[in-house]
């Protein structure tokens, strides 16, 4: 498997972290669904993931920093969530040393300050 479309399915409970074995994964859609909880940091063994979206959800708690870990990651879609605490140092080697176009991070509780 390496592209999994669940978007807007009325999909609830939160995020499974089983979804980080799945190694070949490139693209994963979650979004427009009622996930809770918080992103697993399990996301981050995605070394393949190209695109990453798990906006307009009611996920919570703080971004993982392992999701700095996925080089490979072009957009990143965390927006319209409920996640909290400052954005991770690890997100900011996404924007230098990797091939990172989109991170779309607003309509969230993160504090201001952008490392």
């Amino acid at each position: 498997v390496t592209r999994l479309y669940l978007q807007s399915k009325q999909l609830s409970g939160s995020v499974p972290p089983e979804f980080g074995a799945v190694t070949n994964l490139q693209w994963l859609y979650l979004y427009g669904n009622d996930l809770s909880s918080e992103i697993p940091a399990e996301l981050g063994r995605l070394t393949r993931l190209q695109r990453l979206f798990l906006y307009d959800n009611g996920l919570s708690g703080p971004i993982p920093g392992e999701l700095g870990s996925i080089y490979d990651l072009q957009w990143l879609s965390l927006y319209g969530n409920d996640l909290t605490g400052e954005i991770p140092p690890e997100l900011a080697k996404l924007g230098s040393a990797s091939k990172l176009e989109r991170l779309f991070l607003q309509d969230n509780d993160l504090s201001e300050e952008i490392p």
